[in-house]
């Protein structure tokens, strides 16, 4: 029926090829089932296009209210797929807290914005700040400050660090643990050695403490660690978020260390090249309402 009408309203078969972007053949065909269906000629060709016959119009008159409502269907489909397209937010952070913080923001993000696509990407700080330059995340969590200068870059909150063992490891039926009980222990770290991190400095809180410990393995990221702990291979250290979910099933358990402090600090950073969106802005300022309540 639509190929009909657009027939009509254009008075020509190639003219309405050209606006329905559909074969002249093609059309030609369906108008000629149409006319089979309805058992009259609906139209008759003329040198320079197409004349409607009495029936033709007759059926015209019958099928607008359809076509109109169909039409209208079409458009608020095509609004609702624009509005989603438009309403897309990509935001990343470190597995630690792509872990635990930004699913509960996110979950409470989705309450106002329920169309919204949102895209979370995790990695180490220095794949976010390329992710956040190159435009592929809008904001990111980082876990240090920004090293480009292209990058905005503001405190978060203090993010606990956490020395966490299998829940049948020796130290583990302990409430608390002293510093001399760590003596002797095996670390596994995230990182390499040296630098000035956020393992090195909680290892160096450590051996403060008058413990004497050695580093069994450094890994690259949080999974490689939890693995290393679990074929029993030390004492591992990671932030307290990134093991929440294990410590809840009983897997590990996270030693309590009277005088042992170990945290580090998380920021925000964001592209001060690139505005950020409606949504991103939103996003942003829950971001800083978590970290204002944590200092609350």
């Amino acid at each position: 029926y639509s190929f009909f009408a657009t027939v009509s309203k254009r008075q020509s078969v190639s003219k309405a090829s050209e606006e329905l972007r559909v074969s002249q053949p093609s059309i030609s065909q369906q108008l000629r089932q149409l006319e089979n269906r309805q058992g009259v000629k609906l139209y008759t060709r003329l040198p320079h296009g197409v004349a409607i016959t009495e029936a033709g119009e007759l059926l015209l008159k019958d099928i607008a209210p359809i076509l109109q409502q169909v039409s209208k269907l079409e458009n608020g489909l095509t609004a609702v797929r624009r509005r989603s397209r438009l309403e897309a937010l990509r935001i990343g952070g470190v597995d630690s807290i792509a872990a635990v913080l930004l699913p509960s923001l996110i979950a409470r993000f989705r309450q106002s914005h329920r169309t919204a696509t949102i895209d979370l990407r995790g990695g180490t700080s220095d794949l976010l700040e390329r992710l956040v330059l190159s435009g592929a995340v809008e904001l990111a969590v980082t876990v240090r400050e920004a090293a480009s200068k292209e990058l905005a870059c503001e405190p978060l909150r203090w993010e606990p660090v956490a020395m966490f063992v299998r829940s049948s490891h020796r130290l583990a039926k302990k409430s608390l643990v002293h510093p001399k009980d760590l003596n002797g222990v095996s670390l596994i770290v995230r990182g390499g050695p040296g630098g000035m991190g956020v393992t090195d400095r909680a290892l160096r809180q450590v051996r403060l403490r008058g413990v004497h410990f050695k580093v069994a393995m450094h890994c690259e990221g949080p999974t490689a660690i939890k693995a290393a702990v679990r074929e029993r291979m030390g004492v591992g250290m990671l932030y307290e978020d990134a093991v929440k979910a294990e410590v809840k099933a009983g897997e590990f358990k996270i030693l309590k260390v009277p005088g042992l402090d170990l945290q580090g600090q998380s920021y925000i950073i964001h592209s001060k090249k690139r505005e950020l969106s409606p949504l991103g802005l939103e996003f942003l300022e829950l971001l800083r309402r978590a970290g204002q309540n944590q200092k609350a």
